[in-house]
């Protein structure tokens, strides 16, 4: 069986900024005894596990992507890990198919969170990937919707800014240029009365910017 295949002998993950996707097996796994099932996503059994300790923000979000699993589910429990409390479930809120997302907010830094991972039904073994991070140290304009507004100015003048623990953003079409991978950082500006803008980009820590 596999190492982490009880809460007790959960496989600890760091949280990473930007998340920082790692692969596992629940090749072996059986079910776990003695703790409440999660409610959502078939759970059979087959689980494996792992922890993380509460940032002090008290957020954490833990993502999933596929490999030869490709329909999982995750809950995450508080407590010890021979007494185990459910406090979320989820399915399919990932961006990466048919995956689990868990958001979690209002925990208690410093504390462990255990989370149980499974197949769909628990009829397929193979591999997944997970990341956790802290949603709070993200960059306030790191989706469209909280865009950076900029002003047009008449001649350029630079102002700083960063996207580091910028996120991969969801739903807006890909750029086709400059091989874009995601940690995208988002700006808006009025259009002037002339019609015409020149956008120019400036590097500090970043050796190649692209817009």
């Amino acid at each position: 069986g596999v190492s982490n295949d009880e809460p007790c002998d959960a496989t600890e993950i760091s949280l990473n900024v930007p998340c920082t996707f790692s692969s596992f097996l629940n090749n072996g796994a059986s079910a776990s005894l003695g703790i409440p099932d999660p409610l959502c996503a078939n759970y059979v059994n087959d689980d494996v596990w792992f922890s993380l300790t509460v940032p002090a923000s008290g957020e954490v979000e833990v993502d999933f992507d596929s490999g030869g699993i490709t329909d999982g589910g995750a809950a995450a429990y508080e407590g010890i890990c021979s007494s185990l409390f459910l406090i979320a479930c989820d399915d399919n809120s990932s961006s990466n198919g048919n995956m689990p997302l868990l958001s979690l907010s209002g925990q208690t830094p410093g504390a462990t969170i255990w989370i149980r991972v499974w197949e769909n039904g628990g009829d397929v073994s193979g591999s997944f990937d997970i990341c956790a991070t802290d949603p709070s140290v993200t960059p306030s304009n790191d989706d469209p919707c909280d865009a950076e507004n900029i002003a047009v100015n008449t001649s350029c003048v630079f102002e700083t800014f960063t996207n580091e623990g910028a996120t991969n953003t969801v739903g807006a079409p890909a750029p086709g240029c400059a091989n874009y991978q995601g940690s995208d950082v988002w700006f808006s500006f009025t259009v002037p009365a002339s019609g015409n803008v020149q956008v120019d980009v400036s590097e500090i820590g970043m050796d190649d910017p692209d817009a």
